[in-house]
């Protein structure tokens, strides 16, 4: 354990430009559950998100965001997704063209079976952007492979796993 008591990662978020697309994207496609929201949030209580906010001209009270909570698995170890969309000011920009920006590059989430999801997600209409990746025997990665794709927004994500 770290001398900060740090134990693993609580949640990543994502922002989002339409909370309603996102859940129904997320849990119909990759099969999220929805933990809690989509929820109206405003004012002191989001300040850990609006830091930032005076360079759009708002105040960080005057934040207005939606928030909802995913998640995959259950327990101690279930993996969790804090989407956001900001309302006032509204989410804007685009993500990360490629994976060499300095910064978070993507989410990869843990399957079993990624040969499989590949496929699936490919009939589904998800934009792929790698070919699958077989790692070669080594030990930690020994029959492991991956591949990339995008959300509805354009955000990264991974699928790693056994084959």
């Amino acid at each position: 354990m770290s001398d900060l008591g740090i134990t693993g990662i609580f949640h990543a978020n994502i922002n989002v430009r339409n909370m309603d697309a996102s859940i129904k994207w997320y849990t119909e496609v990759l099969g999220a559950t929805l933990r809690m929201g989509p929820y109206d949030d405003e004012g002191p209580n989001i300040r850990a998100v609006s830091f930032g906010s005076e360079a759009f001209g708002v105040h960080p009270d005057e934040i207005k965001i939606r928030y909802a909570l995913l998640g995959w698995g259950e327990g101690p170890n279930e993996t969790l997704l804090d989407l956001i969309e900001a309302v006032n000011p509204p989410t804007w920009g685009e993500v990360y063209p490629n994976a060499m920006k300095v910064g978070l590059n993507r989410l990869c989430l843990a399957t079993e079976g990624v040969e499989s999801a590949y496929a699936k997600l490919q009939e589904r209409g998800v934009k792929i952007l790698t070919p699958l990746v077989t790692f070669a025997s080594d030990g930690f990665d020994e029959d492991k492979c991956c591949f990339c794709f995008e959300d509805p927004d354009g955000a990264v994500l991974e699928l790693f796993g056994t084959r």
